[in-house]
Parts: C-alpha cells; structure tokens; sequence
C-alpha cells in the first residue's frame, strides 16, 4: 500500500509539472505569435483558464494532503496555550461559517451556468 502511494503522489506531482509547463508553452507561444505575427491562438485564454482551475483543485488537495497551510501566526505565538486554543476554534468557526456561504454560492452559480459554455472551446464552465 505504501508503494501505491508514494507512486500516486509521484504521478500526482508530474501531472502538475505538465499543466504548469503546458500554461507556460501557452503563455510564452501566444505572446511570441501576437509580437511576431499579429495573431495568436484564439482558445488560449480559456484553455489557460481552465488549466489554472485544475491546477488550484490540485493544489489545494496537494497541502491537505501534506497538512500543512499558511498561517500568521504573529498574535497566536504570544497568547497563552489556552487564549491560542479559544483563538483557533473561533476561526474555525468562522472558516466553517464562510465554507458554507462558499458552498451555497457555488451550487447557485453552478445551477445558473449549467447551460454555458465557452465561446470559443464549447467546454463546459
């Protein structure tokens, strides 16, 4: 089992060096094309759109993994061990609170963009 996962997490790492580095070709093509040639690829923009979503998906899934996150921790490293405990599970409550509001607005925007698409690409958002 541990070989499956430590073999998971490989292929999860290289499948985010390959969406990064396919949103740097597109990125740097797109711009040498418009300098150059005055075109460029129409699709580009929601092709990279779309690829940066993914990207985020699987970052997020990458620190939570890991357990790790970014925190300020200027105030929490001067309260006393009780004060840093009521602290966190305040903001716990307020990140649970503002996950909800998240959730609710994601269903409702999902329901009203359940029929477009893109303009270009025809991919669903």
């Amino acid at each position: 089992m541990d070989k499956f996962l430590v073999a998971s997490g490989k292929a999860y790492k290289m499948l985010c060096v390959v969406i990064i580095c396919l949103m740097v070709l597109i990125v740097f093509t797109n711009t040498m094309l418009r300098y150059f040639f005055h075109s460029g690829i129409v699709q580009g923009e929601e092709i990279l759109r779309y690829l940066f979503i993914w990207l985020t998906f699987l970052g997020i899934m990458s620190v939570y993994k890991d357990h790790g996150n970014i925190a300020v921790t200027i105030l929490t490293d001067r309260l006393s061990p009780r004060a840093a405990a009521v602290m966190s599970l305040a903001v716990n409550i307020i990140t649970l609170f503002a996950f909800g509001i998240l959730v609710t607005g994601s269903f409702g925007y999902m329901e009203e963009s359940a029929s477009t698409v893109g303009q270009l690409t025809g991919l669903p958002y």
